[in-house]
Formats: structure tokens, sequence, C-alpha cells
């Protein structure tokens, strides 16, 4: 018998061990920025958004539709996309 959550948990510790990552990233970053320079804390910003972004590349396997049904064993509903049954 399968454990809860299966494949996807690894996917979810990926997720918190990138966030985390990037937090500690930016509140290192920040430590040595004088905050009257706001250019620099924006640019520091910018930065870090785009480190997650790179760290949430195995997420994008979850957009193709035959690797979709094998992770998540998801099946459509019957409701659109404003939420009425059809």
């Amino acid at each position: 018998m399968r454990s809860k959550g299966g494949r996807l948990k690894y996917f979810m510790m990926w997720d918190l061990f990138s966030f985390v990552t990037v937090f500690i990233v930016f509140a290192i970053l920040q430590w040595y920025v004088d905050p009257s320079y706001d250019w620099q804390v924006k640019a520091n910003f910018f930065w870090v958004q785009y480190l997650y972004g790179l760290l949430s590349f195995p997420f994008v396997f979850l957009i193709l539709p035959l690797l979709k049904n094998l992770l998540t064993h998801s099946r459509p509903t019957a409701y659109n996309k404003y939420g009425q049954c059809v």
C-alpha cells in the first residue's frame, strides 16, 4: 500500500527546499545592503525571483498532459472554469 502524497510529496519537499534556500539567499543579500539604496533592494529581489523560477523547473512536468495524469491520478470534473456544473 502506498503512503499518502505519492510522488507529489517529493515535489512539495523540493518546493519547500527551494523557498527556504531563496529566502536565506535574500536575507544574506539584504544583510549587506544599505536600506537607503532602494535600487539595490529591488535588484536583489529580482535576482531572488529569478533563482526561484530556475529552481521551479521540475514543476514543468506537471504541465504536460500525460505526465500530469500519471503524477496526480486526477480526472477532469464536470465543472467549468467558473465553478458551474455542466
